[in-house]
């Protein structure tokens, strides 16, 4: 995977967590962001919540790279939107991922392959306003489900503290080295835990919105702080 894979990867697991059972989640028993369901299907078919719950993260970062990483095609993303796109078919699912990025191209969708080639030909403002688009769409999505009310606290936090550090690697465009990178992640990260400023939220264009866990929705999953 290209040089930033490492630093997405991190982001997502920072707020993917570990393992949650809330009653509210119609993801039931997760780990790791995996579900009971993505364990079965891809780990152990018949994977139960004490599977789930002893999940070795490596466990978790191979699915995420095999079954989501891949899929979206995160390598020939431009940066920035390779880090939207994955933290959003992790959270929401990979097949609402692409309309939403087709939605921040302003593009017609055709297929993640396509859509990676047209958000290469961006200049750096445009990429940073793709961004921002494709945050905004997905806080909107997020802050019309049922769930919101319970975990919205944390979706807000995740998604404005994605928008902060891909608009930086947008800037970057892969120039910096990959330490700084992940020092930075670590960064964003942390300061959004503390506090989501109202600058944050405006960048992304939209009304705050949820966080989560879970890679198939209607199902945004997590426990309210972890995502």
């Amino acid at each position: 995977m290209k040089q930033n894979y490492n630093q997405a990867i991190d982001f997502v697991f920072q707020y993917e967590g570990g393992y949650t059972n809330h009653p509210s989640d119609p993801g039931g028993p997760t780990n790791w962001g995996i579900t009971i369901h993505d364990a079965r299907k891809y780990w152990k078919s018949n994977a139960t919540a004490a599977d789930v719950k002893s999940m070795p993260k490596s466990v978790a970062a191979d699915i995420y790279h095999k079954h989501y990483a891949t899929p979206v095609h995160f390598d020939t993303l431009a940066p920035g939107l390779d880090l939207c796109t994955l933290d959003a078919g992790v959270n929401s699912g990979i097949g609402r991922a692409d309309d939403w990025l087709a939605s921040a191209l302003q593009k017609p969708n055709t297929g993640y392959a396509g859509l990676a080639t047209e958000s290469n030909k961006l200049t750096e403002t445009e990429l940073v306003a793709a961004v921002k688009r494709y945050c905004a769409r997905r806080l909107q999505f997020l802050k019309g489900l049922r769930t919101w009310p319970t975990f919205g606290k944390g979706w807000g936090r995740r998604v404005a503290a994605k928008e902060a550090l891909a608009v930086r690697m947008a800037l970057s465009r892969s120039q910096k080295p990959a330490d700084a990178f992940k020092e930075e992640a670590g960064r964003v990260v942390a300061d959004s835990n503390k506090k989501i400023t109202t600058d944050a939220l405006k960048g992304s264009g939209a009304v705050v919105a949820p966080g989560g866990t879970g890679a198939v929705l209607p199902t945004e999953t997590s426990t309210p702080d972890s995502m």
